[in-house]
């Protein structure tokens, strides 16, 4: 079954079933959009049936069919976000050689400069050829050919993002707002207050901003649905969306990499008056295995609050980045968090925690 259109002002949706091939009408009180999001696609000069995309499990099954079939030995990666660059380490496990090509001059622009290097390396020490600045230009059967040079391989995998899925709500009366994401109050209602939205189809509001973005992600998802249901149930006491710190760790090999709240980028873009700080520092003692942890922390240049923070390296980057974003959950200074308790026994941390010596390096800076 699927909806075809969405009719607010008659609180109706016009439905297709397959199974019995008819159109119908169907009313409803109350409407949740969580239509989610789509991935981009690209459509090149010889793009068949050995160019991959990731969206679902059924996507990642076609791979691995792929793989295990034909024995691929080559591959190229299109776009280095967090998808591309968890694949490079699982194929270069099975023995693929990957090169990744990467239409922007930076990977990882949110991250600051030394950190996005020390990815880079990283990546390049495990064999991954990568290839920044770099247009498509045609597939030619096994040849890729780009700005950069033309590379054999014997697949490709396109994740280059994705994009809000209200296609159909387009000419609904539903207004759309950043990337054609659906406009949300607080309670997540749209500009029909019997229609919410909730997840990868909505836009997401960032406290540190006062506004909203495009941001989507599992657990803002999960959150949104969850009061988005609950408020249709509760309409004489609903209940708000806090919005997101942006929070978001992955992996590449065996380095993590993690960010929470802004970054320079969006804190130049608005106009904050900010500092940054960054250190590296084993995220244990170096007697006990302790290896480098890449720490950027973003405060105001006047009072000290803490705006965002990326780290980059080994250890607990994520668990660390977690308590970075509850810190500016309850709006701490960088002074408030150089008082804070943190745990330490060598296994897991230096005696000064990794993040209280960057919280005591930013306060010589204000």
């Amino acid at each position: 079954t699927a909806v075809n259109e969405i009719v607010p002002e008659k609180n109706k949706l016009k439905v297709h079933d397959f199974s019995k091939n008819k159109g119908y009408d169907y009313h409803y009180d109350y409407l949740i959009c969580a239509t989610g999001a789509i991935y981009n696609r690209l459509d090149f000069e010889g793009f068949d049936e050995r160019v991959f995309y990731f969206k679902n499990l059924n996507h990642l099954r076609n791979l691995k069919n792929f793989i295990y079939e034909n024995k691929p030995k080559k591959a190229c990666l299109v776009g280095a976000g967090y998808i591309n660059l968890e694949l490079a380490e699982n194929l270069v496990s099975l023995g693929i050689n990957v090169t990744i090509i990467e239409k922007s001059d930076k990977i990882l622009p949110f991250l600051p400069e030394e950190q996005q290097q020390f990815a880079l390396s990283h990546l390049e020490s495990k064999g991954v050829k990568v290839f920044p600045d770099t247009d498509i230009i045609s597939k030619q059967g096994n040849l890729f050919n780009t700005s950069a040079g033309s590379f054999e391989c014997d697949f490709v995998v396109v994740a280059i993002g994705v994009r809000p899925n209200t296609e159909i709500l387009h000419g609904s009366g539903i207004t759309l707002g950043i990337k054609n994401a659906v406009k949300v109050n607080h309670n997540l209602q749209t500009n029909f207050e019997n229609i919410f939205a909730a997840g990868d189809c909505a836009e997401h509001y960032v406290p540190l901003l006062k506004d909203w973005t495009y941001m989507p992600l599992g657990t803002t998802a999960n959150k949104m649905g969850r009061i988005s249901g609950f408020n249709v149930a509760n309409m004489n006491n609903m209940e708000s969306f806090y919005g997101i710190n942006q929070s978001a760790a992955f992996r590449i090999f065996d380095i993590s990499v993690a960010t929470t709240g802004l970054f320079e980028q969006q804190l130049n873009d608005y106009g904050f008056n900010y500092k940054k700080t960054e250190i590296s520092i084993p995220d244990r003692p170096e007697y006990i295995g302790g290896d480098t942890q890449k720490i950027c922390l973003l405060y105001d240049g006047k009072t000290g609050q803490i705006y965002g923070s990326q780290i980059t390296g080994h250890g607990t980057v994520a668990k660390r980045t977690d308590i970075l974003s509850t810190a500016i959950h309850a709006g701490m200074t960088v002074e408030d968090f150089s008082h804070t308790d943190l745990t330490y026994a060598p296994p897991f941390a230096n005696v000064w925690d990794s993040l209280l010596v960057a919280a005591n390096v930013a306060l010589k800076n204000l």
